[in-house]
């Protein structure tokens, strides 16, 4: 469901009615029921005035607003992996992330730029240990890219945050923690940037 939702398969204001999910799911209502209230807790749905569970929107100010915060909250994520230290196993596995977004910009596939993108974020978070601070940007990072699929020209969002993820990715793995922590900064606020009012 939350990955129909990111690509917008169910697009927002649409109702998610339990006894539909289950049968197109092929299981029963609980799960579904659990699915739906922990949709609600990450801003993916809402409950409407009839108190039916439906897709939340997601609109420009929704996408500023998180990135002011993410543009605070990431690089404590870069300061945090740079203090603990990557494996050579993570460290392999952020790469991938890097070099798949790159791929996917070179041949203009949205989708996967996107995911990828978010991809490299959450796990960069999740690799800090704070389990607090990796939610957080889970969450903002999930509001940013269903914006940006929803939008009628996502791919005027490619750019080169392959190369920039890779380059803060190196930063980290050699301890450069403020040369990394400004580069993340950078990244974000760039990206709050281009998102202006339509």
């Amino acid at each position: 469901i939350r990955t129909a939702i990111i690509h917008n398969e169910l697009k927002s204001g649409e109702v998610l009615i339990e006894e539909k999910l289950a049968e197109q799911l092929n299981i029963s209502r609980t799960p579904i029921r659990t699915a739906l209230q922990m949709l609600v807790n990450d801003k993916l749905a809402e409950n409407d005035a009839r108190g039916r569970i439906i897709v939340s929107e997601v609109v420009v100010k929704d996408v500023r607003d998180i990135d002011q915060v993410r543009a605070e909250i990431e690089p404590l994520s870069v300061r945090l992996n740079c203090m603990r230290g990557l494996t050579d196993a993570q460290g392999k596995e952020l790469r991938s992330f890097c070099r798949a977004q790159s791929e996917a910009a070179a041949r203009d596939d949205v989708e996967n730029f996107f995911v990828s993108g978010y991809r490299f974020h959450n796990h960069l978070a999740v690799c800090s240990g704070n389990h607090f601070l990796a939610n957080m940007i889970e969450r903002a990072s999930l509001t940013a890219v269903r914006y940006l699929m929803k939008r009628p020209d996502p791919e005027r969002y490619i750019d080169n945050s392959g190369v920039e993820h890779e380059e803060i990715l190196a930063l980290i793995i050699l301890g450069a923690e403020q040369e990394a922590v400004s580069k993340m900064r950078n990244h974000i606020q760039t990206a709050t940037s281009c998102f202006n009012p339509y």
